[in-house]
Order: C-alpha cells, then sequence, then structure tokens
C-alpha cells in the first residue's frame, strides 16, 4: 500500500467525533488550569495523552503514517490517535495559522479518517479549531493533467509521468513538501536539495535565492496554489533577474497537476 498505518484508523460520524472531542477538550481545560499556558509543547501533549488514558480512552502518540512509492519513503507522525479515529494536533503557538491547519489536513488524508481537533495551550484560555475533509483516497487519485507549453524533452517528460504516477498512488492534497522530495528522488535520484541561485540587477549579484535545480541552467518549481496565476508573474520576473534558461513549474491541487514552462527571454 501507498500510505501504510501503524495503527488500523476507522471513520466515525460526526457526532461520534465530537463525544470523543468534548471528553479530550475537557481534560485539556483542566490541564490549562492546572499547568498555566507556558509549558513546552510536549508536557501538553504527555498529560493530554496520560489523563485520556485514565478517562478510559482508547490513545495512540505519535501514530504513524508512511509513504512510500517507487524507492522512495516519508514518515509523518500524528501528535495523539484518539478511539483509533479521531486526530488531535496540540500546539503551544501565539494563534493557530493556516499553516496548522494544512498540516493536520495533510493528517487526515494521510489517515483516511475526515475528523480532526486542532487544540492550542499557549492562549489565555484553551483554543480548539475543527478540521475536516470529505475527500477519500479514491477522490485524490482523480485528476487532470494540462501541460501547454511543457517542454517534450525527456527530462520534463520523466517529470510528469512521475507526478501522474504520484498522484495516482497517493493521491493529491498532501503538503506539497512531500511532492518535490519525491520527485526529487524519482527524477535525480537524490534527495531533494536547494542551490543558491545568484540574482542579478544588470550584470551586479544582488544576493541568492534557494531554487531546486534539474541542471545548471533549469530550476523546477512545485507549488499547490489554488490560484496560479499571480504567482506566474512573480516567478517569470524572479526568473529574468537569473543566469537561468528557464523554470519548469509544477502546480498540484486536488483534481488537477499543472504543468508551465516560464522562459527567461533576456537568457
Amino acid at each position: 500500500m501507498p500510505i501504510e498505518l501503524s495503527t488500523p484508523i476507522h471513520r466515525v460520524s460526526q457526532d461520534e467525533y465530537h463525544a470523543i472531542d468534548r471528553r479530550a477538550l475537557g481534560l485539556a481545560f483542566d490541564i490549562h488550569n492546572e499547568f498555566g499556558r507556558l509549558m513546552d509543547e510536549v508536557v501538553y501533549k504527555t498529560e493530554l495523552a496520560t489523563r485520556c488514558l485514565a478517562a478510559g480512552m482508547k490513545v495512540v502518540r505519535e501514530a504513524r503514517a508512511r509513504v512510500t512509492h517507487g524507492g522512495f519513503l516519508k514518515d509523518y507522525f500524528i501528535d495523539l490517535l484518539l478511539e483509533d479515529s479521531t486526530v488531535l494536533e496540540a500546539k503551544t503557538v501565539s494563534a493557530i495559522t493556516s499553516g496548522h491547519h494544512g498540516q493536520t489536513l495533510n493528517y487526515l488524508h494521510l489517515a483516511g479518517t475526515p475528523h480532526a481537533s486542532l487544540v492550542n495551550f499557549r492562549t489565555e484560555r484553551v483554543h480548539r479549531e475543527f478540521v475536516s475533509t470529505r475527500l477519500s483516497l479514491a477522490d485524490r487519485c482523480r485528476f487532470t493533467t494540462e501541460a501547454e507549453g511543457w517542454p517534450a524533452d525527456a527530462r520534463h517528460d520523466k517529470i510528469r509521468r512521475t507526478l501522474e504516477a504520484l498522484a495516482a498512488d497517493v493521491g493529491l492534497g498532501l503538503q506539497i513538501n512531500l511532492y518535490r522530495e519525491a520527485l526529487a528522488f524519482q527524477v535525480t535520484g537524490e534527495a531533494h536539495r536547494w542551490s543558491k541561485v545568484p540574482i542579478f540587477s544588470g550584470d551586479r549579484i544582488v544576493g541568492h535565492h534557494d531554487m531546486s535545480l534539474l541542471e545548471p541552467e533549469v530550476a523546477l518549481a512545485v507549488t499547490a496554489f489554488p490560484e496560479p496565476e499571480p504567482f506566474r508573474l512573480h516567478l517569470q520576473r524572479l526568473v529574468e533577474h537569473t543566469r537561468l534558461r528557464h523554470v519548469a513549474w509544477v502546480n498540484l491541487n486536488v483534481g488537477k497537476i499543472s504543468l508551465d514552462c516560464v522562459v527567461n527571454h533576456g537568457w
């Protein structure tokens, strides 16, 4: 299987999820009232797991979800898995952000379960947000590919075939670094790494920008923008301040792989 779980996970109804969430949240409030809001994150995770167990709930800490594809392997770890069904991510941050939501949604897609709770212990009172998805693995594995302007050489064809095989295997909608790392492994045979690309103003180097290089004069950009066109304008500006020939740009959304080539017109 392309996604392997260390603990079998089953789907529960929304009502069952909310019942589990209420029990865990009540314990989180008790911990917050006793420990305050300044502890390290691991303290809250450990204590919440301990109290959930004492309350008769089944708890797995650091439940592993392993993604494999063609020799590539990447592990993810869910903070708390309650009752073999409910993902709970504990944070100690000033505010929950879209990045935290994205991370938790990634765990839901990996686990194949629809409901999760984000619990923040750093705020004045415990703050909980819901994260949910209706997408199944089958939903995430259905996609079309748009490749107008995509180069027809062997390297770019391999990128396309690799992405399509990966998306058909593990689905779209996971964290973007997974696709970057898997693509680098499959296309170059190496782990994903960044190179310092000189940025020019005329003939002057004004700094460097981290980019993934397919070859010395060709970079690869992998993104997941719902509306990618505004990014293309800025990517065009970026590439024209380098000595790169072009950037092979991949944008991934559930249902669509978009392949584009952003050419340096001054090259």
